[in-house]
């Protein structure tokens, strides 16, 4: 479930980037330019993500790389207004969606081995793409109910936390190194 989630929130959250600033004060052009710090920093997560699975434990990555997209509703619900703010969000939001894939790849392999890693990777893949589907159309029927985004970002924010905690607990695999 902690695939769904992240896939359902991050989508949801960056679809609806450009508009969540918006409705906080920025200007159109802004807000897409502060929003493509999102895809800049997407690159660097995934490269460092890669880097940084080699050196420390998986799950204390993916536990962490999923709290990423928390702090950052924190920021826009806190300071939403602040560019220096926004921009700081989106990068944290970029490196959630260019890390958490290696992640829960690089965990089904530990913990389950490559003999059926088509088959459960694939079912983490459906379980993500269920999350992208209804990600971003949640967030937007959520902002056309209630006229904005809070309660969108306070659903991230208890979603990313809740992923967070289930990758961060997940015990040493049958398949770690060493085994």
């Amino acid at each position: 479930w902690a695939s769904a989630f992240f896939a359902f929130t991050v989508t949801g959250t960056t679809v609806h980037f450009v508009p969540i600033l918006i409705d906080s004060g920025a200007a159109p052009m802004e807000a897409a330019g502060i929003a493509s710090i999102i895809g800049v920093s997407a690159f660097i997560g995934r490269v460092g993500m890669g880097v940084l699975l080699d050196r420390f434990p998986a799950t204390l990555l993916g536990g962490l790389v999923c709290t990423l997209p928390a702090i950052s509703c924190v920021l826009l619900l806190l300071n939403g207004t602040d560019p220096v703010i926004q921009a700081v969000a989106a990068a944290l939001l970029g490196l959630t969606v260019g890390g958490e894939i290696d992640v829960i790849a690089y965990l089904t392999t530990r913990q389950f081995g490559l003999r059926n890693y088509g088959t459960i990777y694939g079912a983490m893949t459906s379980a993500m793409n269920v999350g992208t589907a209804t990600g971003a159309l949640t967030a937007g029927a959520i902002y056309d109910w209630q006229g904005g985004y809070d309660t969108f970002l306070f659903i991230t924010m208890a979603a990313m936390l809740s992923s967070s905690l289930a990758l961060g607990t997940i015990g040493k695999g049958r398949f770690a190194a060493g085994h």
